[in-house]
């Protein structure tokens, strides 16, 4: 075949379209992996989708199988997913692998590779395991896109090679600068109007610029630029000034050019005077527009009433040169910015339908035109800032309201357009995973989120921030982990899915040989500790939460301090903030940074590993059968990030983790002892190693032990007693002290107690977040 031919047929073979899916139970490409321990079934897949649409959706990509051309004996690196630890937040998850480039296809710029032009920076590339070797099981673990493809030769030079590193999505996000638009202006453009000015140009503007690519701009005697601080989160900035001093100021006019005839809109930010004028003073015009119909005059105006101002929306008829009605909102704050909404529909051929809607809340409606007097709207023809003469028609007289400002106008060929309140407003009260997934359809990012994401903290307004710092904005402020590397896009873990959890991987340290990989070196260190943390609300006040008095409090162990700024909907939240960052440092016991797997020598864990995500649980059972000097307790973990390695002879994870004790959260009748509150008990004499009959006393007016008769179901349950698990299987007793029947050496531990020991929850009851 040619060259032309051979280039030709690649073309059409890497056109963007998707192929059949293959069946769940059909055969994966690949080469073998790890077969001496999985199978000849085993397979380990990379591939790259080379010429992807990347404006398009990631399932309509076409993945080439290019593992074959892998040197997989030095192994496919996935470093780093996720984070490093529970204080810090993700960088772009890595991958890397070298290709036997002998062909010359995996060349950039070389026309005679098969792939040309499509081996460029951020092909999507992925990489999967399959177990039992069908598409049923795949495993994905890794997916981003190509940073670079590298030639170069091995160490005998000999032989052509590339070296391939990808990145996950957030690489790519980390290096824009440029702050997102406003939240109002990405929803107007988004909404699709037929025109529209944010009014935030700057002091200097000769005329106020569209948001609409080419679009006509507000031009004329221009309302003084920039003179008015905004009140909406949604849409920061300065706006124009209508009238200033009770004197006219002109007016900026822009052609609107609408085609339907059925039905428009208008939206607009208005803020009203804050001078105190009379009752009764002229009303003062903010806008108006004109249209084709028989109702060819919308004016809007606004001025004070006695139970606050009040703005009136009033289409004029041009058959009889009068108004057909006025729709009114009264009652209105004085000062203040208010969202206008402004509907016309043509229901009949004479009858026109017209609401008004302040603040997302619709305040009047009209049915206008009926025989003998039909009612048209026509097309939107001209709109108009401020006040003056046009085309001769109407003439609006000086106004004595002073510090009228008019923001965000658009129109919309359509009365169905969505409102532009909430957005106007930067989305307060917006739960953190619905922003998430909100920006991630606004920048065609895909974003997934694991956990109920209305179960997620309110936020704030919506900066106006890059797009990467927005994201951390809505991680920062729930407390969840946010990281890229497997999928298209990103993954957010909420904070509340985490609560609670059981454990996705249980590694045996009794197995032969042990399931966790050598060294098991716990770390103990106050790297992590945190004991005094001060929260600050992004434009709001601050709190600060101390532990003074615990194991890890600042008497015991000084202070660890910390700050932290959050983007939530108000101050109140801000002393829990802190408080669970407080929690969050201030667990005892050993630390475990790293937990190591080493896959191919503990083959029945690798299904339960391959179901691990970030942020799931993993324990570790019968440490102390290799472990003799660890304490007698289970290691429970949070995975934060891993670690992987993978070939045809080695299956490597190295985790990062956290302690999960602080996850472990009251729960109304929760299981495991979560749904009781913290005990106060102490032992009321003192215990030897085979007592299982104790007497406990309650100091003051604190509550006393349940007692198996009045609440059986709360049986049995675990205390901690100087370190010794304890279970309770019986309580009676109306009085302290108390007689409590217990099971001892729960976990290996047997010891003296004297009295006066203090008795606590084995899993306290901790308030979550």
């Amino acid at each position: 075949m040619s060259l032309a031919a051979r280039t030709m047929a690649f073309d059409r073979r890497l056109r963007n379209l998707p192929g059949p899916a293959a069946p769940a139970s059909s055969p994966v490409g690949g080469q073998p992996f790890l077969v001496e321990v999985f199978g000849q079934q085993a397979r380990i897949l990379v591939e790259a989708a080379f010429g992807a649409d990347l404006t398009t959706e990631p399932q309509t990509w076409n993945f080439f199988d290019i593992t074959a051309d892998v040197m997989l004996a030095q192994g496919v690196t996935i470093s780093p997913m996720g984070r490093s630890d529970e204080f810090s937040t993700s960088q772009p998850a890595g991958c890397g692998f070298t290709l036997i480039n002998t062909s010359g296809d995996y060349t950039a710029y070389n026309p005679a590779s098969r792939y040309s032009p499509y081996v460029r920076r951020n092909t999507p590339i992925r990489v999967s395991l399959f177990l039992t070797g069908t598409n049923a099981d795949q495993a994905l673990r890794f997916q981003g896109g190509a940073n670079g493809w590298v030639p170069s030769w091995d160490t005998s030079a000999q032989l052509a090679i590339v070296t391939v590193s990808a990145s996950g999505v957030l690489r790519r996000l980390m290096q824009g600068k440029t702050p997102l638009l406003s939240a109002a202006r990405r929803a107007m453009i988004l909404g699709g109007p037929l025109a529209g000015w944010t009014l935030d140009d700057g002091a200097d503007a000769t005329q106020f610029g569209s948001v609409l690519v080419g679009g006509a701009a507000l031009t004329g005697t221009m309302p003084t630029p920039a003179a008015v601080d905004s009140g909406m989160g949604g849409a920061p900035g300065k706006f124009p000034q209508l009238v200033a001093s009770h004197a006219y100021t002109g007016a900026a006019v822009a052609h609107l050019g609408g085609v339907s005839t059925t039905g428009w809109s208008m939206q607009a930010w208005v803020k009203l005077t804050s001078d105190e004028t009379p009752v009764g003073t002229p009303e003062a015009t903010v806008l108006f527009w004109l249209a084709s119909g028989l109702l060819y005059l919308w004016l809007v105006q606004v001025d004070h009433q006695s139970d606050g101002d009040r703005i009136t929306v009033t289409p004029w008829r041009s058959d009889v040169g009068a108004a057909a009605t006025v729709l009114i909102a009264s009652g209105l704050s004085t000062g203040g910015w208010h969202h206008l909404h402004v509907t016309a529909r043509q229901t009949t051929a004479s009858v026109v339908d017209a609401e008004l809607l302040v603040d997302g809340v619709s305040a009047a409606v009209a049915s206008l035109g009926s025989v003998p007097f039909p009612h048209s709207i026509g097309t939107l023809l001209k709109v108009q800032v401020g006040n003056d003469v046009v085309d001769n028609v109407y003439v609006f007289t000086p106004s004595d309201v002073a510090g009228l400002s008019v923001a965000q106008l658009a129109f919309f060929d359509s009365a169905d357009a969505g409102s532009l309140y909430e957005a106007g407003l930067g989305y307060p009260g917006e739960t953190a995973a619905r922003r998430l997934l909100r920006l991630g359809s606004e920048n065609n990012l895909p974003v997934t989120v694991v956990g109920d994401p209305d179960d997620t903290k309110a936020m704030g307004p919506q900066s106006a921030d890059t797009l990467t710092n927005t994201l951390r904005e809505c991680e920062a402020a729930d407390g969840g982990v946010l990281y890229d590397g497997l999928s298209a896009g990103v993954t957010y873990v909420t904070r509340s899915s985490r609560y609670n959890v059981a454990a996705t991987l249980t590694a045996d340290m009794a197995a032969d040989p042990p399931q966790l990989a050598v060294p098991f070196t716990p770390t103990d260190d106050d790297q992590r500790n945190r004991n005094l943390v001060v929260a600050t609300r992004k434009n709001g006040s601050s709190a600060t939460f101390e532990d003074a008095d615990g194991p890890l409090g600042t008497a015991a162990i000084g202070t660890y301090d910390s700050s932290m700024t959050v983007n939530v909907e108000d101050d109140t939240d801000l002393v829990n903030q802190a408080g669970w960052q407080v929690h969050q440092g201030a667990v005892e016991g050993f630390r475990y940074p790293n937990l190591g797997l080493d896959l191919a020598a503990a083959p029945a864990i690798a299904t339960d590993w391959l179901r691990t995500q970030v942020s799931a649980r993993v324990d570790a059972v019968n440490v102390t059968s290799k472990a003799t000097q660890h304490p007698p307790n289970d290691v429970q973990q949070i995975v934060e990030g891993w670690a992987e390695t993978l070939s045809p002879f080695v299956w490597l994870a190295n985790l990062n983790c956290s302690p999960y004790a602080p996850w472990e959260v009251f729960e109304v009748e929760g299981d495991d002892n979560r749904g009781r509150l913290e005990l106060t008990q102490t032992l009321a004499v003192a215990v030897d190693t085979d007592d299982t009959t104790w007497s406990v006393a309650t100091p003051g007016s604190d509550p006393l032990l349940t007692t198996s008769g009045a609440f059986p179901a709360d049986f049995p349950y675990d205390i901690n007693v100087g370190g010794e698990r304890v279970t309770v299987t019986d309580t009676s007793g109306g009085s302290s002290p108390q007689t409590v029947t217990v099971t001892r050496s729960v976990n290996g531990v047997v010891a003296e107690h004297p009295a006066g020991t203090p008795i606590t929850l084995w899993v306290p009851g901790v308030v979550a977040l």
